[in-house]
């Protein structure tokens, strides 16, 4: 049971960013190992689905619509900073376009 809920509690992580805060209670409970699990599980869920979908560029174009529906954003959410990761690692919609092509 404890561990279905590690994985229903990544999952949850995986697709939305806020739930991930709650697993600072895990830390706060000093349940170092659950936490240390419920991190890998959290990355499993988010990064291993982009090997079905275009893999290293799948990463890159999910980049790009997070930064391009928070295009007004102040640099201090995390639109924001996603925007400035896609910025440093050289996207811009020409070459999202391109690839699509």
């Amino acid at each position: 049971m404890r561990e279905t809920a590690l994985f229903l509690f990544a999952i949850a992580a995986a697709l939305k960013l806020y739930p991930a805060v709650f697993g600072i209670l895990y830390l706060v409970k000093k349940r170092y190992k659950e936490a240390g699990r419920l991190i890998i599980y959290g990355f499993l869920f988010f990064f291993v689905p982009f090997v079905f979908f275009q893999g290293g560029n799948g990463f890159r174009i999910f980049l790009y619509n997070i930064t391009a529906v928070g295009s007004g954003t102040t640099g201090v959410t995390i639109v924001g900073i996603c925007g400035r990761i896609a910025g440093a690692l050289g996207m811009s919609l020409k070459k999202v376009m391109k690839s699509d092509d």
